[in-house]
């Protein structure tokens, strides 16, 4: 598990927005598209495929409570999945959470 923990842990810290997805996921494909068409930067990680995905899924779900994708966090917060991302989104609030150190 140390080593999923270093990889959540070390994308979260590095980056401002770090998604932890899944390739076949519509949820996880919507909130990069439109992190795409913000031009925002963010890490991204594809769970399915990668081979310690199951390892950093379990411990997100530690982590976070949430076993779903998009696990996705802004600034170091988890912000939740794809809903809860839409929303911050479609409210206003994610350049607030953008801004945040």
């Amino acid at each position: 598990m140390s080593q999923a923990k270093n990889v959540v842990n070390q994308a979260i810290t590095d980056n401002r927005i770090a998604v932890f997805g899944k390739g076949h996921c519509k949820y996880t494909r919507k909130v990069r598209q439109a992190l795409d068409d913000l031009q925002l930067e963010y890490w991204t990680i594809d769970l399915d495929s990668d081979e310690n995905g199951e390892e950093i899924q379990n411990y997100l779900f530690l982590r976070t409570g949430q076993r779903t994708v998009p696990n996705i966090f802004i600034n170091k917060r988890h912000v939740g999945g794809s809903d809860n991302f839409m929303k911050i989104k479609n409210s206003g609030h994610l350049q607030v959470l953008l801004d945040r150190n």
